[in-house]
């Protein structure tokens, strides 16, 4: 009898072993590893600067751009053959607001008449979303809108007498003052413009379940191409044309 109870205990202890492993499976989806999560925001302004924006899209809020798994030498590309499922995230309504909100599309870069909005949000999904710890495509979406909520740049910006302005900033000011809010070192990209840096993205970093904050410093996928003066202004850009863009 002793022998049967031992049987039964291994077996007992082999399928919940097989189904651990079939439920990290699912949450890992194709089970691509990496290291962190970079959750990337951008300021309108300069990304309009840099592309051909949607015309009479707001401006003065910073958006984000992406939630992209990253190793510490490359962010990934995900080779999921997953596809993005409109229909299931129609189905959210209110997710679908929240993500009109923080994560709008910027570029016009689809054809007329379709969603500009859906076909980002499908891109993102598909080349990112996919290999992200993340349950499920509207999962994925949702904890990139709570990120936007945790992280108010133009807020934490403000806190601190940052304001779009015509002069520039130090990096180090801009640095600290999302340090001092985030407990985290951001990083700063910049998009260079007649001789100017402009500030373009703030990426903030995160463990590879977008739970624990980590210091974007003790990465090295991305490093900052900013100088150590900063432009982070309001651009008159609806032409959406580099010619005639200033930085004095």
């Amino acid at each position: 009898m002793p022998l049967i109870y031992e049987i039964l205990a291994m077996l007992k202890l082999l399928l919940l072993v097989l189904f651990s492993a079939a439920s990290l499976q699912a949450i890992t989806t194709h089970g691509q590893p990496y290291d962190y999560l970079q959750y990337v925001l951008q300021w309108p302004n300069t990304k309009c600067v840099k592309a051909r924006c949607i015309p009479g899209i707001q401006k003065t809020e910073f958006t984000t751009h992406g939630l992209w798994p990253t190793n510490l030498s490359k962010i990934l590309t995900c080779n999921s053959a997953s596809k993005f499922s409109s229909t299931m995230l129609q189905n959210d309504a209110t997710l679908v607001s929240k993500l009109k909100t923080s994560w709008p599309n910027l570029e016009q870069r689809v054809a007329q008449g379709k969603d500009n909005d859906m076909w980002f949000w499908a891109m993102e999904y598909e080349k990112h979303g996919t290999c992200a710890k993340f349950s499920s495509q509207n999962t994925y979406l949702s904890k990139a809108c709570d990120l936007w909520e945790e992280n108010k740049i133009k807020d934490i910006f403000a806190k601190h007498k940052i304001i779009p302005r015509n002069a520039t900033y130090k990096d180090v000011l801009l640095t600290n003052a999302i340090q001092m809010e985030t407990r985290s070192s951001p990083l700063l990209l910049c998009h260079r413009v007649n001789g100017g840096d402009l500030l373009w993205e703030v990426v903030l970093c995160y463990d590879d379940t977008a739970k624990k904050r980590m210091n974007c410093s003790d990465q090295s996928a991305r490093q900052t191409n900013c100088g150590t003066d900063i432009y982070y202004k309001f651009i008159n850009n609806n032409n959406n044309n580099n010619k005639g863009i200033t930085c004095s």
